[in-house]
């Protein structure tokens, strides 16, 4: 939703949240990445891909922590 509301600017909705695969648990004291893709827009609507990472606090370790799929659509009708 961040991902796809910063991208247009626009007040968005989430149609739905498709594939949310988590992968490990997020430990408290640790560094939470979330990076946020937009793969496909098709009139207005977006499919986004999301990534969730995690670093732990006093390590060098780094690992994917989730992956997602949200489609996305806009609230406003855009005249142009």
């Amino acid at each position: 939703m961040i991902t796809v509301t910063r991208f247009t600017r626009m007040k968005m909705n989430t149609n739905s949240n498709d594939k949310i695969q988590f992968k490990n648990a997020i430990k408290l004291s640790s560094i939470e990445e979330i990076i946020g893709k937009v793969i496909k827009i098709v009139k207005l609507k977006f499919d986004i891909q999301g990534e969730t990472w995690i670093e732990e606090m006093f390590s060098y370790i780094y690992f994917k922590a989730a992956n997602s799929t949200h489609n996305v659509h806009t609230e406003i009708l855009v005249l142009f």
